[in-house]
């Protein structure tokens, strides 16, 4: 009876130690990006109250062992993703699939690991998580797959434009426009940037005559002054002859707009017998304010300019580990690698079979409540059994006792 009372003792224990994992899987449900846990049990030590027997005259015997309860051997956690779930923060991103997000103070050490991708920026310009902790990643331009370090947004940084070398035409002049007085003009505007980063806007007036036809289109480029109109000077002149096959016009040197070696590119041209469809394009960029930021799908962090441009500004370090099973959670939706974890591999979504990164989403937590409380009710039974074991083998005893009487 004692051995049963043990037994009993040990069931409660084990169970008792279940129904915990289980309720911390319930009462995290709805926490972000949580792993739900699963109670593993084992048997204990048996008494081998009879061994085997083999004989030449009788048949063997097998041996017989009374165990002596359970108890809990191990409890693992489920890694699998939780649904992305769209929040619409623009610092949000969720994991889909292996890796955990890098964290960590302000110089990249004292690294943990989390799934929870809630992040928001710093007073001091770093994107961190709700710990505080700093979120690590890699600048673009920096080499992928060492140390990741933190992330810094500088909003209100000026960038200082960029001239532009290459302006150019592409489309259609007609061959038998309507001529007014004998004469067609067809105007193009083009935007540039002069070597100070400002705009210029470029006027290109195509003239042709209806004796002259598409053997001799004169071009003039004019810089406009939005202001004075009247200050508007002509800053490159050429002419073209479309009645020539292949049609290959030399480059136009306008550098008198501001941008030092920029010219205007006409070979895309053609003068068919159709309406007017002329498209003009230019490379370069005006000067430049950071207004704002997101985390883009593929976890880049971007930042919004004042010209309605965007700029990839770095990338979310995503850490893989041989062996999940191996982290040791710590509260606050975060892990450290265990001895068994194995070696961390550094990278970003897409990477060392890292999974792939969702922006302005949260990963849900992945329990099951439907499970869990069908877990919960046998755990209940269970130690329900287990005194049931020790008040039983309690009763057999004081009849025991009863016979001293």
């Amino acid at each position: 009876m004692i051995q049963a009372m043990q037994s009993g003792i040990a069931g409660m224990q084990a169970y008792q130690q279940a129904l915990s994992v289980t309720s911390n899987n319930i009462a995290n449900a709805s926490t972000t990006a949580f792993k739900k846990q699963q109670a593993q049990f084992t048997d204990l030590l048996y008494t081998n109250t009879m061994s085997g027997s083999v004989s030449d005259l009788y048949a063997s015997t097998n041996s017989m062992s009374i165990g002596s309860g359970s108890k809990l051997s191990s409890v693992q956690t489920d890694y699998s993703a939780g649904a992305a779930t769209t929040t619409g923060r623009l610092m949000d991103a969720a994991l889909t699939g292996d890796g955990l997000f890098v964290v960590g103070d302000i110089t990249g050490g004292s690294i943990v690991y989390t799934r929870n991708g809630s992040f928001s920026v710093s007073s001091d310009g770093y994107v961190i998580n709700q710990n505080g902790q700093y979120v690590l990643g890699y600048a673009t331009g920096m080499p992928i797959g060492r140390d990741p370090q933190p992330i810094e947004i500088e909003i209100g940084k000026a960038v200082p434009g960029v001239a532009s070398t290459r302006a150019s035409l592409s489309g259609n002049l007609p061959l038998n426009p309507t001529y007014d007085e004998g004469k067609y003009t067809k105007t193009s505007q083009i935007t540039v940037y002069n070597d100070a980063g400002e705009k210029v806007m470029l006027a290109v007036d195509f003239t042709w005559t209806e004796e002259s036809g598409n053997e001799n289109v004169e071009v003039t480029i004019t810089m406009l002054d939005p202001e004075e109109p009247n200050n508007s000077i002509v800053v490159g002149t050429t002419s073209l002859d479309f009645s020539v096959s292949p049609f290959h016009p030399e480059l136009v040197d306008i550098s008198a707009s501001g941008a030092t070696g920029l010219v205007l590119d006409l070979s895309s041209l053609t003068m068919f017998d159709t309406t007017a469809t002329v498209s003009a394009k230019a490379d370069g960029s005006g000067a430049k304010v950071a207004t704002s930021y997101y985390i883009g799908d593929g976890g880049s962090v971007y930042l919004y300019y004042s010209d309605g441009s965007t700029e990839e500004l770095a990338k979310l370090a995503v850490a893989t580990f041989t062996n999940n099973d191996g982290m040791v959670q710590q509260g606050d939706g975060t892990y450290t690698p265990g001895i068994s974890a194995g070696q961390v591999s550094f990278g970003v979504a897409g990477e060392n079979g890292a999974g792939s990164i969702r922006g302005g989403a949260l990963e849900a937590s992945n329990v099951d409540l439907a499970t869990e409380f069908v877990d919960l009710m046998v755990y209940q039974k269970g130690f329900q059994g287990s005194t049931k074991i020790i008040s039983i083998s309690n009763d057999i005893l004081s009849e025991v006792v009863g016979l001293i009487r």
